[in-house]
């Protein structure tokens, strides 16, 4: 069995997803953590997507609120 070279990186990533998930604050408009960030632990848009996507605040923003239409969805990761 072969594991992948970016296994070890690629699981810690999924494990921060898991752990720091982020939603919609509808109140700020921003993302949010649901659980505060451990210590010196790096955690910025590059590191943590959703489904490996990056969403953008006009589509959350949108998609929240019910509204269809023309909106800027997804930026390829």
């Amino acid at each position: 069995l072969e594991i992948p070279l970016d296994y070890l990186t690629n699981f810690k990533c999924a494990e921060m997803t898991f752990l720091y998930q982020r939603v919609f604050d509808i109140d700020t408009q921003r993302l949010i953590t649901l659980s505060l960030i451990s210590e010196g632990i790096d955690i910025t848009q590059d590191r943590i997507l959703i489904l490996n996507v990056l969403l953008s605040l006009e589509f959350l923003w949108h998609y929240l609120n019910g509204l269809p239409g023309r909106i800027g969805i997804l930026s390829p990761s």
